[in-house]
């Protein structure tokens, strides 16, 4: 349903891990269908606490995609702010709608 709209692509980076024996794994870089549209808005910080004047965060893109974005993954070289995944009236995941920095 969703993928008649995915006419674009993008560059999604998942961070660099650390394993088992201490050793940094390399980044994920993966080319993904999305639909990327400018946006204006206001989004509550990564710790969702009340931590004064700094208590939200502009997002200034969003990114519809069938691939699951997490956040602080990295879109085009912006940071994930937050995502939301969206489901059918079965539960199935049909897309992920995520907020740029």
């Amino acid at each position: 349903m969703i993928s008649d709209y995915l006419n674009q692509t993008a560059t999604w980076t998942a961070p660099a891990t650390v394993n088992d024996y201490n050793e940094v794994a390399t980044s994920v870089v993966k080319t993904i269908k999305c639909r990327l549209e400018p946006v204006r808005s206001l989004v509550r910080n990564a710790q969702q606490v009340s931590v004064g004047q700094n208590d939200f965060i502009s997002a200034s893109d969003v990114i519809y995609t069938e691939s699951a974005i997490q956040q602080n993954h990295s879109i085009n070289g912006r940071i994930v702010l937050k995502v939301e995944i969206m489901y059918d009236l079965d539960g199935a995941v049909l897309f992920y709608r995520g907020l740029l920095s």
